[in-house]
């Protein structure tokens, strides 16, 4: 490749997987373009048909590239030609003679044009090919696997692509289940959550910082939200600098949910926990510490799920004691002013309405309690033993929406300018701050909308 990769895991792994699910070029037919306007997600994703043997031998998900028109500028004249890459993601038979297409996560990508991707071969091996493939007229043209590596590594060169391929990348494969990354991808979808927005939310913005590993990118982005920096500063962190990994923005009314991941070794050691969510509108903070709970009795057929003292705890438990919340005059009221929580989650399992919480204050009491201690004295939580006395996810989002759980007005705002002062390391942290949308986010949404409106106006 002309540019440096080599420390950018996420590339490999994309050229990898077109090697192994080469891309395909979709050709959409116009009715299907326009049609695609109207919808409420657009190019991002959608679903058609098409023949079974128009689709057949092709292996999914891969990634597939299509060419359509962006609507214009506000004020502009016409709409503007543009490209996009999507996954696409599986087939199935929708009727007798007719495959049923996914595709999602569409983004933006240059050049906009066929002649344009041509032009990237221009005296190379494969332009003849690349040339004959886009100028076929079926409805789905696979690539071989040479030119898919070769047509990857031309659109990674130009950088107002990566940060796109990078989020499309991210939706290619799920982490594995045991992994710190879907660790870390269960605190983003629960932060989306208590913010009230679904899992598949598209964030408005997303920046990613250039050589850095994040969980953000297997969450949606619009299809022009996405920027990867050379530098590991992101430009208007609001209190995060140097070891971000990466920051999106999502909206709801008008309030914004800032997200970041970040380095956490001496978060870790300050506080324990691998998510953090600020409230700045009712001026509260959780703080949640995950813990796995394994199989007992077979993984085939569990008897119950136990999660067994591990050799980080006890200093876990020590640093949190530090920020027990004082029995003065709470500044905001709340059912509890516990601010930490301890996440258990069943490992190898993605389904996370098994997932409970308990906050400090009940595991400190347990810790109390003989019932949950080993004959060595290790502590060995099993999930029968709690006989139903652990918050559901459900309810603790509902009730720190509320604002009726989680640190007072007073400690949140030393929490945040703690935070501030010790962020660094290089292990993974999931920081999420809802907050009032500002004025400049308001006009840049508004500038969305009049473009969407005047998409609407021409096609009455």
């Amino acid at each position: 490749m002309e540019k440096d990769d080599c420390d950018d895991t996420w590339v490999r792994e994309l050229k990898a997987h077109v090697a192994r699910h080469p891309i395909v070029i979709l050709n959409l037919e116009e009715r299907e373009l326009h049609g695609l306007k109207e919808t409420r997600d657009g190019i991002r994703q959608f679903s058609l048909t098409r023949e079974h043997d128009d689709a057949r031998g092709i292996s999914t998900p891969c990634v597939c590239l299509f060419f359509a028109e962006k609507p214009r500028p506000f004020g502009g004249q016409a709409d503007q030609p543009a490209a996009y890459a999507a996954v696409f993601k599986t087939k199935g038979a929708a009727t007798t003679f007719d495959s049923r297409l996914t595709i999602r996560r569409g983004v933006e990508i240059q050049p906009s044009t066929p002649a344009g991707l041509i032009k990237l071969f221009k005296g190379e091996k494969f332009e003849r090919d690349i040339k004959n493939r886009l100028n076929k007229d079926e409805p789905l043209v696979p690539l071989g696997q040479k030119e898919s590596i070769k047509l990857i590594e031309k659109l990674l060169a130009i950088d107002a692509n990566r940060g796109s391929l990078r989020t499309l990348a991210g939706g290619l494969t799920k982490p594995q289940s045991e992994s710190i990354e879907r660790q870390q991808l269960d605190a983003l979808r629960m932060a989306l959550r208590t913010f009230g927005l679904p899992e598949d939310a598209p964030a408005a913005t997303m920046n990613l910082a250039r050589g850095s590993k994040t969980g953000l990118t297997r969450l949606n982005v619009h299809e022009d939200g996405v920027i990867e920096h050379d530098a590991r500063v992101v430009p208007g962190y609001e209190f995060i600098d140097s070891d971000v990994r990466g920051q999106a923005t999502f909206r709801k009314g008008h309030q914004t949910l800032e997200v970041y991941t970040a380095n956490r070794r001496k978060l870790e050691e300050a506080f324990g926990v691998d998510l953090i969510y600020l409230n700045l509108f009712h001026r509260n903070a959780v703080l949640v510490q995950y813990k796995m709970l394994k199989p007992q009795g077979g993984e085939d057929t569990p008897t119950d799920w136990v999660y067994r003292e591990d050799e980080h705890l006890q200093k876990q438990l020590k640093t949190m004691r530090l920020f027990s919340p004082s029995h003065g005059k709470a500044d905001g009221f709340r059912l509890s002013r516990e601010a930490f929580y301890f996440k258990f989650v069943r490992r190898q399992e993605p389904e996370t309405s098994t997932n409970v919480l308990l906050p400090l204050g009940h595991f400190e009491e347990i810790l109390q309690d003989k019932a949950f201690r080993t004959a060595r004295g290790n502590v060995r939580v099993g999930y029968k033993g709690l006989d139903g006395r652990y918050m559901r996810q459900k309810a603790f989002i509902d009730l720190l929406q509320a604002g009726y759980i989680g640190s007072d007005a007073s400690t949140t705002k030393h929490l945040r300018a703690l935070i501030d002062s010790v962020l660094s390391g290089d292990d993974s942290l999931v920081v999420a701050v809802q907050r009032l949308t500002h004025q400049h986010e308001k006009d840049s949404d508004h500038q969305r909308l009049m473009r969407e409106w005047a998409v609407d106006a021409k096609q009455a």
